[in-house]
């Protein structure tokens, strides 16, 4: 498979938010809880600024939620059914119930929530799981309740609407791809998404993704709000700039830009909002003034809309009293959670002015082009600027969710790519400049995921400046660093020389096995590498990245490899990779003879595979346009599975990864890595890395320490953890 490339940022991650609506409603079931409008609780993880404090202190002053222990709420962990089974009991006024006999099998009177659960069965907002077969899937006999499961999206929707007695809307066309009339949430879901209580992304909604403390309190919270009439909070206009109209004493300063200030639809309120499109590279909207003080405002306040694709990548600054502008803030990173402009719906931004301004007076905003070219159309509507707390802030770090419990018997492990050694076409290049390597937080991240096993790339030429010759030392050390970082969080290392089995003498690459690069020369730099980490835990060994186009000759290197290690280290585990770009669909194609020998038994060979139409990974084009299907993974993965129970070998797959422009992908994603879990196959998602930018492909963390969307999915098939 040839090199990934860099794209466009686009995101996708599911996000509840609350919006207007107008429906009416008959009167509900239960009334719910008194609604507190201040209390002296404070949890050290929920700042005031945090996009879900409202609604957690809304619920918590009413004690209905309470924290975690140590002064924290834990907003990013997943909830389990039968704590929301208590915050829906306590938030909607359910009465108590505790029956003598236990409704469900798996809820005995003592367990902590069990009135609870049992108050819902007996109001008839949850009957649990009378199936037996569902019930088995988890150990259970029927009736059960599963209490320590995680709780999805449509579970929780599902039991805010039911305790709500919300008047059940059935209609004929889905709001959701995924969630079809089929789907037992489908009316509380449809429900949810008239009232305003939720709503998906790109026309998806992923029913089956388990949601957080943070988000479980929000849709509880709008739930409760909307049956009692309650508002919810919004900013507070200080001055507004743009309104249907551009506000009197600002002026259109804007350069290669066409732009539409009565642009008709879409409008966020109003009759009208601003259409931007940018003709070249760097252009901008430019919104001037006469220069006036800003030391009474705290934000800039606006709402953007991708138009028909999205995806756009836009800078907010400011010009100050001599016209010179500000660094730039790129508008995605203030679009909570899902950090991108999205296609076909609008986004609330705000953006701190301490973030865009220090001197406290300016002369004009500007949205610019971040691409250094032309881009599709997007609107601005209700652009102002704000006092007081920002009701969608800055970013804030996030811890993630607790991984989930993985059973102790599987013998696989799941994580990351860790880029950096590889990058850079100077050999050896310049640490710092041409290349790095990952940090201590990158290792603390990736494990607080429950992402345990990392493949660190390298280039060969920079650890080994010529061949036969000794390691570089102060390369190795980088390299010992880095091991450091992973033992530090009791994590796992494979080392991989990312160079495709060749070798680059002066400016030219050769082929392990050729003439110029002999498989001695390869042998005697793993034996070296081997000898120098014998005696150290948690490391594995991967040969090489991506063997291709090596006329059959790459089973001759390989063992040479493996034969040079044994000598020298018995007890390590040693991953080989197939030829042919280590693709899984063409393995049996290209590997059919690679049976490796090896005295000690640890082989695992490795495998890789993308969902393109030509399985590179550079994702060149669409989804549609590249032939996507949700099953696509797994029939590739097939031939590499078959092959490997045919010879009763182990197998890896060290890397696969989707685009987050396009939540059809993360389907394809959670179909391919269900398939691996059935195969008890490990493997390392491509990539992260401190230095990957825009690409698509990454989980590295945002700037503001907040999960990238293929995480969601990467956290429902975890490997084992220790």
């Amino acid at each position: 498979m040839q090199r990934k490339i860099i794209g466009l940022i686009s995101a996708l991650v599911l996000t509840m938010v609350g919006v207007s609506a107008t429906v009416s409603l008959s009167a509900a079931s239960h009334s719910g809880s008194q609604r507190s409008t201040s209390c002296s609780i404070t949890f050290g993880d929920v700042p005031p600024n945090n996009i879900f404090a409202t609604y957690i202190y809304d619920l918590a002053c009413s004690g209905v939620v309470s924290g975690i222990g140590g002064g924290n709420f834990g907003p990013a962990l997943p909830a389990t059914r039968g704590e929301f089974a208590r915050m829906v009991t306590l938030g909607f006024a359910i009465p108590a119930y505790t029956p003598t006999n236990p409704s469900f099998t798996d809820v005995p009177p003592n367990y902590f929530a069990y009135t609870y659960i049992e108050a819902m069965a007996h109001a008839g907002v949850s009957s649990g799981y009378q199936d037996q077969a569902q019930c088995s899937l988890y150990g259970a006999t029927a009736p059960c309740y599963l209490p320590n499961r995680q709780i999805s999206r449509a579970e929780a929707t599902a039991l805010v609407i039911r305790a709500g007695g919300y008047p059940l809307m059935s209609p004929p066309t889905p709001s959701f791809l995924d969630v079809p009339p089929t789907n037992f949430a489908y009316t509380q879901i449809e429900t949810a998404h008239t009232l305003g209580i939720v709503s998906g992304l790109n026309g998806y909604f992923r029913p089956r993704s388990s949601i957080r403390r943070d988000e479980l309190c929000r849709v509880l919270d709008l739930g409760i709000r909307y049956l009692a009439g309650t508002p919810t909070p919004g900013p507070t206009i200080g001055l507004m700039i743009y309104d249907d109209n551009l506000a009197s004493g600002w002026q259109d300063w804007s350069w290669s830009t066409t732009r539409d200030f009565a642009n008709p639809s879409p409008a966020y309120a109003g009759s009208h909002s601003l259409a931007v499109t940018y003709t070249a590279g760097w252009a901008g909207l430019y919104l001037a003034t006469p220069t006036f003080s800003i030391t009474q405002y705290t934000y800039l306040h606006f709402y953007v809309h991708g138009g028909a694709r999205g995806g756009q990548t836009v800078n907010a600054l400011v010009a100050d009293a001599s016209g010179a502008f500000s660094p730039g803030q790129l508008i995605s990173d203030y679009i909570q959670p899902d950090h991108t402009i999205p296609a076909g719906q609008w986004r609330e931004v705000s953006i701190p002015l301490s973030a865009l301004t220090s001197n406290g007076e300016i002369s004009g905003i500007v949205f610019q082009d971040g691409t250094a070219g032309s881009q599709p159309t997007f609107y601005l509507d209700n652009i102002s600027l704000n006092s007081g707390i920002l009701p969608n802030p800055s970013p804030t770090p996030n811890s993630g969710p607790t991984p989930t419990q993985i059973p102790t018997n599987l013998t696989y492990y799941r994580g990351v790519n860790l880029s950096g050694g590889e990058f850079g076409s100077n050999v050896p290049g310049v640490y710092g400049v041409d290349y790095t390597y990952p940090t201590a937080a990158d290792f603390a991240y990736f494990k607080g995921k429950g992402l345990n096993f990392i493949r660190l790339p390298f280039l060969w030429e920079r650890l080994q400046r010529t061949l036969n010759g000794p390691l570089d030392a102060t390369e190795l050390g980088r390299l010992d660093t880095v091991l450091g970082y992973a033992q530090a969080q009791g994590m796992y290392i494979m080392f991989e020389p990312h160079n495709f089995d060749r070798y680059q003498l002066n400016g030219t690459d050769y082929l392990v096995g050729s003439t110029q690069v002999p498989d001695t020369a390869f042998a005697n730099f793993w034996q070296q590498f081997a000898q120098h980490y014998a005696t150290q835990s948690s490391v594995y060994y991967n040969l090489m990245n991506e063997p291709h186009d090596t006329g059959g000759h790459w089973p001759v290197s390989a063992q040479a490899a493996v034969d040079a290690i044994r000598s020298v280290d018995t007890s390590h585990t040693i991953f080989i990779p197939g030829d042919g770009w280590q693709g899984a669909w063409t393995w049996q194609d290209n590997n059919a003879n690679l049976l490796i020998n090896d005295p000690q038994n640890k082989l695992i060979y490795d495998a890789h595979q993308y969902f393109d139409a030509d399985g590179s990974g550079a994702y060149a084009g669409t989804y549609d346009s590249n032939g996507a299907y949700p099953t696509i993974g797994v029939d590739r993965l097939q031939p590499f599975i078959t092959w490997l129970q045919a010879h009763n070998l182990k197998g890896f797959v060290s890397e696969y990864g989707i685009p987050r422009d396009d939540p059809r992908w993360e389907v394809v994603l959670d179909n391919f890595m269900g398939t691996m879990d059935g195969a008890n196959l490990g493997g390392t998602y491509w990539s992260a890395g401190p230095w990957w930018g825009e690409y698509l492909l990454s989980v590295e963390p945002y700037a503001d320490g907040s999960d990238k969307p293929q995480m969601a999915t990467l956290q429902l098939h975890l490997g084992r953890q220790q």
